[in-house]
């Protein structure tokens, strides 16, 4: 059945509205088939054609991009609020876009600045939390919670396959906007709702994170640890004003890439290659997520490859360390 013929006492209201009133601090949460469509969805209800003023991060996902460049694109550098000012000045009013935690750097977005921005020059917000929903804030509320600007939002997207290891997607917001986006989109009404055993493993995981908040401070130790290790051995990492589980290291052309990748994988640790179209060409780099069922034995592992790499290969890898 498409979402659009979902009745309120069916199973995806249900935990829908468990998602926006436990998780969320939203007043609804419309679900959808995964992280991407619901950017998907959000922006072609939002976007009018060559009209609406789009600002986007250029580090934001590409599902938020799909849609988006229906309007009229600014391209904002990365985490800089001050380009982003300086094209609201110039261009006016329309949808802010941004990640709050980016895959593929590992940085975390100002929130509080970009709520500020917003309201003075009368903006629509959107951010996707798709990585940081279920590991910051209190019971995994999200970094839009820890930062205490969820009101401030209009629209909070995600996916749930991260944290919540659920096939869904989801876009929070206020009521009667959610409605008119779910009216409006098209997956919702032409393809099918998500399945109720989909449903029930989301029913789980939103008690099971909801008290994981012991797993979540061992998750920011190792995130501090780790990443302490890599800035001072001179990986060029990004750094964060809040610990990030997710370390990107600059690989550059794709062959350095796999190089790198070999090293890690040769220690035993599993990284993820991003290479074009992922990334701007000659700009391929390897990320490493990490999570709190690590030992400490496993963090050990990943500092002292992390030294190994440093102390052996640093010219075999001639993007992914500072300039001396």
């Amino acid at each position: 059945m498409a979402g659009v013929f979902l009745q309120q006492a069916c199973l995806q209201y249900q935990v829908s509205d468990l998602l926006a009133k436990k998780i969320l601090g939203k007043e609804s949460v419309y679900l959808a088939q995964s992280g991407y469509v619901a950017n998907y969805d959000l922006l072609q209800a939002l976007v009018i054609p060559a009209k609406t003023h789009i600002y986007i991060d250029t580090g934001a996902h590409k599902s938020l991009w799909e849609r988006a460049s229906r309007g009229i694109i600014h391209k904002i550098k990365h985490n800089s609020l001050d380009d982003l000012e300086q094209n609201l000045r110039r261009f006016g009013s329309g949808i802010i876009v941004v990640d709050s935690l980016y895959s593929g750097k590992g940085t975390i977005a100002d929130l509080i600045g970009l709520c500020n921005l917003k309201e003075q020059y009368d903006c629509m917000l959107i951010v996707d939390e798709s990585h940081s929903i279920g590991l910051y804030g209190s019971h995994g509320r999200g970094l839009a919670s820890l930062g205490n600007v969820t009101d401030r939002i209009d629209f909070i997207t995600g996916s749930l396959a991260k944290a919540y290891c659920v096939r869904a997607g989801f876009i929070a917001g206020r009521a009667q906007e959610v409605l008119y986006v779910r009216e409006k989109s098209s997956s919702s009404t032409f393809s099918s709702a998500l399945m109720n055993w989909d449903i029930r493993r989301l029913q789980r995981a939103i008690n099971i994170i909801y008290n994981a908040d012991k797993e979540r401070q061992r998750l920011m130790h190792i995130a501090t640890t780790v990443r302490h290790a890599a800035v001072t051995l001179e990986f060029d990492v990004e750094q964060t004003p809040l610990p990030s589980p997710i370390l990107c290291l600059n690989a550059g052309p794709n062959l350095f890439a796999k190089k790198l990748q070999s090293y890690f994988e040769n220690a035993g640790i599993s990284g993820a290659i991003f290479i074009p179209p992922a990334t701007p060409l000659n700009r391929s780099m390897l990320r490493l997520t990490l999570h709190a069922g690590l030992s400490d034995e496993d963090v050990s592992r990943i500092i002292n490859t992390l030294e190994f790499i440093a102390q052996h290969h640093r010219s075999d890898l001639p993007y992914t360390f500072l300039k001396r």
